[in-house]
């Protein structure tokens, strides 16, 4: 198996397959009852605009060394998703 460097023509069929897969981590989500917060890169809009129609927000936007390969800078959105389900139990 041969793996090339990263070029900038990747950057849609990677969006592409991370968005699929979070398709049933969003079904979790909603299951889970406490408030979970994610990072999503300033530029990904299919990524954003997925988890903003499960029901997250966009509560700041921080740049700082992308977690796991430092070498570059990143800038992502925080968000945070309430599960506004009510609780059946009493």
């Amino acid at each position: 198996m041969q793996i090339r460097p990263y070029q900038a023509s990747d950057w849609q069929g990677i969006c592409a397959v991370h968005d699929a897969a979070r398709k049933f981590e969003l079904a979790v989500l909603r299951a889970a009852g406490k408030p979970l917060s994610l990072d999503v890169l300033v530029g990904n809009t299919a990524a954003l605009s997925l988890y903003q129609s499960a029901g997250f927000e966009i509560i700041d936007t921080v740049s700082g060394k992308l977690a796991g390969n430092e070498q570059f800078a990143a800038t992502a959105h925080v968000l945070h998703f309430r599960n506004h389900q009510k609780n059946n139990s009493t």
